[in-house]
């Protein structure tokens, strides 16, 4: 199953519970989340969430983040939790320097 929620405001709490279900539940193959606009109001905490979920997740194989702005220590956070998954082959992110 895919899952497009690109371009969307959501609030922390609605990504919180979004990687929640990611952790508890392997029904998403692809997950596509580009331009969330979450830069000026987004607290690591909550990428790290992420990362965490994607520690648990056994079937997400694809996961499209470009255009959200993600800093370097959670970006490298949601790198190393990949060590976990042994899954995913395509992580889509925009590094910039």
């Amino acid at each position: 199953m895919t899952l497009d929620i690109s371009e969307n405001n959501l609030s922390e709490n609605s990504l919180r519970a979004f990687y929640s279900s990611l952790r508890a539940h392997n029904r998403y193959h692809s997950v596509k989340m580009t331009n969330l606009g979450l830069q000026a109001k987004c607290k690591d905490s909550l990428w790290f969430d992420l990362a965490s979920a994607l520690e648990f997740n056994k079937a997400l194989v694809e996961l499209d983040m470009r255009g959200n702005h993600i800093n370097e220590v959670c970006l490298s956070r949601i790198i190393d939790s990949l060590k976990e998954n042994t899954v995913m082959t395509e992580l889509k992110l925009d590094i910039s320097v």
